[in-house]
């Protein structure tokens, strides 16, 4: 797999869960908003009558915009590129593109909402301020729940997908470079979620020393120590007895660690740099 290609199926891992954790802030204003309605009017979800301002601040508008302008339009078109042949592709595409379409949908609705509904309230107009309100009252809770069932079988797609690319030099560095940033927030576990569902047969211990490897050979010294080191530490987190398979590679990367410490200390000594603001 070429260079770019590699690249590029990074972007999709990394926009696609941006996408979710953005999306889920956005269902979760949504949530709070309306119970707040309930709790202040009594009334049950189904038969509150919202003002326009209450309507509307039911979501941000920069927030949609955001996710599908940030997000959405950069994946689709990776994705495009990544699964799209000239008769068939991958159904994380098809997933993506109606999950951009539906945030198209609903940031249009809301902006009827927050611009046109206090136009036609002003004027009077009465079936125009009632055809707006009554559509958006209809359509935002069909869209936060089929966005949610979008989001839901992409990502049940995509990891069904990170097999793939277990051993793409770029994925894995990138996954264990930000395993601080958004990827600490994608799973309760952070970045040994994502190394479960890469390398279900092994877990975690194979995905840490893989991306340790990966940096060794690369010169990026620092990076495999930590690397090494954080699988080591979960290792020692595990049951007594592992299998035969993840105890060989454990005590692999014992030895790697080893190599790794003496590579760093040996660059420090030469005054030779060791690559670290170059990786992934």
């Amino acid at each position: 797999m070429e260079p770019n290609r590699d690249y590029h199926i990074w972007k999709i891992i990394e926009l696609f869960y941006k996408a979710l954790l953005s999306f889920r802030a956005v269902r979760e204003r949504y949530e709070a908003k309306l119970a707040a309605s309930v709790a202040r009017t009594g009334l049950p979800r189904d038969r509150l009558e919202l003002d326009p301002n209450e309507l509307a601040g039911l979501f941000e508008f920069r927030k949609l915009e955001e996710l599908r302008n940030r997000y959405l339009y950069a994946l689709k078109e990776y994705c495009h590129e990544i699964f799209r042949g000239h008769e068939t592709t991958d159904l994380f595409d098809r997933y993506v593109s109606d999950i951009f379409h539906e945030v198209s949908i609903l940031k249009e609705e809301l902006y009827n909402v927050e611009h046109y509904a206090p136009v036609w309230a002003q004027a009077a107009a009465q079936r125009e301020f009632e055809s707006i309100m009554e559509e958006a009252g209809r359509m935002f809770p069909q869209k936060v729940r089929h966005l949610d069932f979008l989001f839901s079988r992409a990502q049940e797609r995509l990891e069904g997908l990170l097999g793939r690319f277990r051993d793409r030099k770029v994925v894995i560095r990138s996954l264990f470079l930000n395993r601080y940033g958004f990827v600490a927030q994608c799973y309760p576990d952070g970045l040994i979620g994502f190394y479960q569902r890469m390398y279900p047969e092994t877990g975690p211990v194979e995905g840490y020393d893989r991306v340790g490897t990966s940096f060794l050979t690369g010169g990026f010294y620092t990076h495999a120590v930590e690397a090494f080191e954080e699988g080591l530490k979960f290792a020692r987190t595990l049951p007594e007895k592992n299998s035969p398979a993840v105890e060989r590679i454990v005590h692999q990367m014992e030895n790697s660690l080893a190599e790794a410490r003496a590579a760093l200390e040996s660059s420090k000594a030469t005054g030779v740099s060791a690559r670290e603001a170059r990786a992934p």
